[in-house]
């Protein structure tokens, strides 16, 4: 479970649509509201370093009806300037299975 950028950036990934939309105004500084479902599955800054490793990994589900693979993800460049770039997300999905605890 791996964050790969290629200049200094935010990457938030979300559930669903919904929770990024309605995230998309809290600032740098704010952390989510505490005790509140904003369906955010990760927040991360990188600012000093080009990479992130989530240890312990994170357990995140997607939010949208019915089985979906899809992840949002909203990146906010914070290198000085307007640049063209990428991240990469390595994970593992984890199967589920109906019925099984």
């Amino acid at each position: 479970y791996t964050l790969s950028p290629t200049f200094f950036m935010r990457v938030r990934g979300y559930g669903s649509a919904a929770g990024q939309t309605a995230d998309l105004t809290r600032p740098i500084t704010q952390s989510p509201g505490y005790a509140t479902f904003q369906d955010i599955c990760f927040d991360v800054v990188m600012d000093t370093t080009l990479g992130w490793d989530f240890t312990p990994p994170i357990v995140a589900t997607n939010q949208d009806e019915g089985a979906s693979t899809n992840l949002y993800i909203t990146v906010t460049n914070l290198s000085n300037g307007s640049t063209n770039g990428s991240v990469t997300l390595q994970y593992a999905p984890i199967a589920g299975f109906k019925g099984q605890f």
